[in-house]
C-alpha cells in the first residue's frame, strides 16, 4: 500500500511539474521554473521510494514487476483525475507550487 501511495504521489508531481496541467489544477497561476524542477525531483524520490518499498516486500525479480505495475496504475489514476477533476490537484500544486 505505500509503494501504490508513493507511485501516485510521485505520478502527481510529474504531472504537475508540466505547466499544463499545474494551471488545470490551479487555474491561471503559473509556476516557476525552480518550483517545476523541484516537482520533479520530488516525483522521482517517490518512485523510487515505491521501489524500495517493493523490494521490502518481495524478492528481486517480483519486486520490479510489482513496480512496473504500479506505475502503470498510477499513471492512469492521475491521468482520470486529471481529466475529469483536474482541481482534485490544487492541494497539492498549492503546496508545491
Amino acid at each position: 500500500m505505500l509503494a501504490l501511495l508513493a507511485a501516485v504521489g510521485g505520478m502527481s508531481l510529474f504531472a504537475l511539474s508540466l505547466e499544463v496541467h499545474f494551471r488545470q489544477a490551479l487555474g491561471s497561476r503559473a509556476a516557476s521554473a525552480q518550483r517545476r524542477i523541484l516537482k520533479r525531483r520530488g516525483g522521482a524520490v517517490l518512485l523510487l521510494g515505491a521501489l524500495i518499498a517493493c523490494h521490502l516486500a518481495d524478492h528481486t525479480s517480483l519486486a520490479w514487476l510489482i513496480w512496473f505495475m504500479l506505475l502503470a496504475v498510477a499513471q492512469v489514476l492521475v491521468a482520470f483525475v486529471l481529466a475529469f477533476v483536474p482541481h482534485a490537484f490544487g492541494w497539492l500544486a498549492r503546496r508545491w507550487g
